[in-house]
C-alpha cells in the first residue's frame, strides 16, 4: 500500500522513482543529510528532534527525497487539528545546486498542490524564521500566503512569519 502511494506521489511530483525519488521519512535520514546552518540549530533546541518528527507526522505524509542515492531533503506534514496540518522541510546544502534543487522544488510544490485531497486537509501552515531568507523565498514559491508575524517566537527569540495555504 505504501509503495503504491509513493509511486502515485512520485508521479504527481514528477520524480522518476530511480535517480530522483522519495521514500517514507525515517529519523535516520536526518543524520545523512548535509544540513544547512539554520536546520542544525533545531537539533539543539528540540531534544530528539528526529524522533519528534517521526512521532508527530501524519501517517504516510512525510518523505525523504534522494538525488542519485543521496538524501537531499526531508519534508512532510504534522497533524495539528482535523483538516489542519503544519508543513515541515529540512533541506540539505546540496539544494544550493539548481540541478539538484529544481526537481525537488517542483516535487514539493506538487506535494502541496495534492496534499489537501490526499490527506483530507483544508489548511496547511508553517512558521519561518525571518532570518532564514532561503526558507522565506521557498515557502512563497510554494504559494503560501503570509498571515502575520509571531514576534520573539523562535527558541532563539527571533521573529517568525506565519504562512498558510488553503484548499481551493
Amino acid at each position: 500500500m505504501v509503495e503504491l502511494q509513493i509511486k502515485h506521489i512520485e508521479n504527481l511530483m514528477g520524480l522518476d522513482g530511480v535517480n530522483k525519488k522519495i521514500t517514507p521519512f525515517h529519523p535516520k535520514h536526518l543524520w545523512l543529510i548535509n544540513l544547512r546552518e539554520h536546520e542544525k540549530k533545531y537539533f539543539d533546541y528540540i531534544p530528539n528532534y528526529e524522533s519528534y518528527l517521526a512521532k508527530n507526522t501524519i501517517h504516510n505524509a512525510s518523505y525523504t527525497g534522494f538525488y542519485y542515492g543521496t538524501p537531499v531533503v526531508s519534508f512532510g506534514l504534522i497533524n495539528m487539528f482535523p483538516g489542519v496540518a503544519e508543513a515541515w522541510l529540512i533541506p540539505s546544502k546540496e539544494l544550493n545546486n539548481i540541478r539538484v534543487a529544481l526537481p525537488f522544488h517542483k516535487a514539493t510544490k506538487a506535494f502541496f498542490d495534492n496534499a489537501f485531497d490526499l490527506f483530507n486537509l483544508r489548511r496547511i501552515e508553517c512558521t519561518v524564521d525571518l532570518t532564514n531568507k532561503d526558507a522565506l523565498k521557498w515557502i512563497e514559491t510554494m504559494l503560501f500566503t503570509r498571515d502575520g508575524i509571531k514576534r520573539k517566537f523562535g527558541p532563539e527569540g527571533h521573529d517568525y512569519a506565519m504562512y498558510s495555504r488553503l484548499k481551493q
